[in-house]
């Protein structure tokens, strides 16, 4: 390995940077932590805490903590309806598949609906039975300990990247997310006084802005599960996205442009 300084003096080892490495070495310890943990437990389910690890794989603690809610939520209602279907069909393979086939679509449309970690959490409650249930449709008596191990070895990757983002210092989702959302917000401010100035609007330009500004959304909802002050945060938060989509939309309300105050866009 080489070190190498680019341009921008960024100091990069074997072409990733430093924190492309940091975020690997957490992720490497987090796995290893978790396997150690789910083994020395004595897990039926070992791999799914390393699996767990990997999901969770994501750049910042506010991110990762929010999908894990959404997987352990996922989780619990996947493994109750395993429960449910195999109270209904205990006997009978063929109503069992039937079932299980009905949950899964019914997963898969509410996931269609949705999106981000919510999304997710839709899908992960269809296949989770799969994994607890179906796997289990020859004896269905193990059902209830193959849904507690797969929950225990959940639980224990959680754990494990919460700690080890905690011991490496992991970046926070607050930090990216102020600077990204005030250069949108200078972006759209830019946008709106162009069209004042030249009385034209490219569509293009325009729904890059607005993709700019939704994609903020997931990281705005990650604020939550970062910070025990992370529902005050993402009520700050959200008015940025509705400001910069008002502000872009204000010249169609300002009766043909002209009366529309350059000096209100500035202060916005």
């Amino acid at each position: 390995m080489t070190l190498v300084q680019s341009d921008r003096r960024t100091v990069t080892i074997a072409g990733f940077p430093l924190s492309a490495w940091a975020f690997a070495l957490r992720i490497w310890a987090a796995m290893m932590v978790a396997l150690y943990a789910a083994f020395w437990l004595q897990l039926e389910s070992a791999s799914s805490a390393a699996v767990t690890v990997g999901v969770l794989a994501l750049q910042t603690r506010g991110q990762a903590y929010h999908k894990a809610v959404y997987r352990v939520l996922a989780t619990i209602v996947g493994v109750a309806a395993s429960f449910v279907i195999a109270g209904l069909f205990p006997q009978s393979r063929s109503l069992f598949v039937i079932g299980f086939a009905g949950w899964l679509g019914l997963c898969v449309y509410a996931g269609g609906l949705l999106d981000g970690n919510r999304a997710y959490s839709a899908v992960l409650s269809g296949y989770t039975v799969a994994l607890v249930a179906m796997t289990q449709i020859d004896s269905p008596q193990n059902i209830f300990s193959a849904g507690i191990n797969r929950g225990a070895a959940i639980l224990v990757g959680i754990a494990a990247v919460a700690l080890i983002s905690e011991l490496f210092a992991a970046p926070n989702v607050h930090t990216g997310l102020s600077s990204k959302l005030i250069a949108a917000h200078r972006r759209v401010r830019a946008f709106a006084l162009a069209i004042l100035r030249v009385e034209t609007a490219d569509p293009i330009q325009s729904a890059n802005l607005l993709r700019e500004i939704t994609t903020l959304r997931p990281d705005i909802t990650a604020l939550v599960a970062e910070s025990s002050g992370g529902g005050a945060r993402v009520a700050i938060k959200r008015r940025y996205p509705f400001r910069c989509i008002h502000l872009a939309g204000a010249y169609k309300l300002s009766n043909g442009r002209r009366r529309f105050s350059a000096e209100a866009l500035m202060r916005g």
